[in-house]
């Protein structure tokens, strides 16, 4: 145990943190888009904030009597509209006194001065005018969750799923089922979908960084050890082979405990972002949802879960790269094209994680659980491989 403690203060020099955490700050600020949410992935910044004063008036799903209290809303915020709209001159003058002749001014073509007059008008209210903009793209949400409930997306029937399960070309009695588990149901998620867009996005980002941060550790843990000329004395004794062994593990810990920590800086930036009010909501309530019975909290909790995974995978990974470098230069050629190679890997399986819309793979290769952990679980195979081999030579090896 005290050699393994050893390794580890080894591998946490001051200078190479230093280095891990200018990298991960500046990776975070040009790459992850919880910067951006939810803009980023809404029509509006009302959007979100509304799906949040909904779940604290009706909690994380939406049954069928609550969503016709939520139309009474839509009618609510209507009528405050039009007060505005009766209270414009440019309206007024063009004969303009209701929401739905609003509507219809936006959407049409211009072509006289006054319709170009009007049209100008109807903008003002959508983008710059503060006390019509948050009741119009509050109505806009409504309408939004209406068509979906419209187009049997949600609440759905007999006729709307074996239309949906048509346009998915699948044929599939399994498949079909779990349509209609999903989306038979007598209520509806209120998460909004910049929420599963950020998880989802932010996910790959968070295994590029951790991937990459392994690395950042592990070659000058290996490659100085290499330059002092410890390896070939380490080798020569039973006792120096077992080290070897030691240094893996601390390898696999410090993989687990990067991913820990960035994992957790990162869930503190979501929380002060309000996601995870969301906690509770289901993500299988429509086309782009998952297979899978899971809140947004167990499902983020899952990735953080793969995440230590793939992080230790990538510990170990970066060892073997590490323990074959001869030098710097040799070490960063090799991580390079190693790092890219198993984080396309972790992409290629994790992309369409439980989705519904991959249909293809869900025909082709069975159930996207299997899939997923089926993938991962054969890339950390390939790296256990890869070291013990490693391991067992150095036994071997003749002097």
């Amino acid at each position: 145990m005290r050699i393994f403690r050893k390794e580890l203060r080894k591998i946490f020099q001051f200078r190479v943190i230093v280095l891990f955490a200018l990298f991960a700050v500046i990776f975070g600020y040009l790459f992850f888009a919880w910067q951006y949410y939810p803009g980023y992935y809404v029509n509006s910044a009302y959007d979100v904030p509304f799906y949040e004063e909904l779940v604290a008036e009706y909690g994380a799903t939406l049954s069928k009597t609550e969503y016709q209290d939520v139309l009474k809303k839509r009618e609510e915020l209507i009528d405050q509209v039009e007060v505005y709209i009766r209270e414009d001159i440019v309206f007024q003058e063009n004969d303009v006194t209701t929401y739905a002749q609003f509507q219809e001014s936006h959407a049409k073509e211009a072509v006289t001065d006054a319709e170009m007059a009007v049209q100008e008008e109807t903008n003002r209210f959508w983008f710059r005018n503060e006390a019509t903009q948050w009741l119009l793209f509050r109505i806009q949400v409504l309408d939004n969750m209406e068509r979906d409930v419209q187009f049997g997306r949600i609440y759905a029937d007999e006729d709307a799923l074996r239309i949906y399960a048509d346009f998915l070309n699948s044929n599939s009695y399994e498949a079909r089922e779990r349509l209609k588990a999903l989306f038979m149901r007598d209520e509806m998620s209120l998460l909004p979908d910049a929420v599963y867009e950020l998880l989802n996005t932010d996910f790959f980002n968070l295994v590029i960084l951790v991937v990459v941060c392994c690395f950042v550790l592990m070659l000058p843990y290996q490659i100085s050890d290499r330059l002092r000329g410890i390896l070939p004395i380490a080798v020569s004794t039973k006792t120096g082979r077992r080290i070897f062994g030691k240094q893996m593990a601390a390898c696999v810990v410090t993989g687990g405990i990067v991913a820990a920590v960035l994992g957790g800086i990162y869930s503190i930036l979501l929380a002060q972002k309000h996601v995870f009010v969301f906690w509770d909501c289901p993500l299988s309530h429509n086309p782009y949802r998952l297979w899978v019975d899971m809140t947004m909290g167990e499902y983020w909790i899952l990735c953080m879960v793969l995440l230590v995974g793939i992080s230790m995978t990538g510990a170990l990974l970066s060892y073997f790269v590490g323990r074959l470098s001869s030098h710097y230069i040799t070490g960063l050629a090799a991580a390079i094209p190693a790092a890219v190679i198993y984080c396309a890997g972790i992409r290629f399986f994790t992309k369409y994680m439980f989705m519904i819309g991959d249909m293809y793979f869900y025909r082709s290769y069975g159930h996207s659980l299997f899939r997923t952990f089926g993938g991962l679980l054969l890339l950390a195979g390939i790296a256990v491989t890869m070291v013990m081999v490693l391991l067992r030579r150095d036994k071997e090896r003749d002097l």
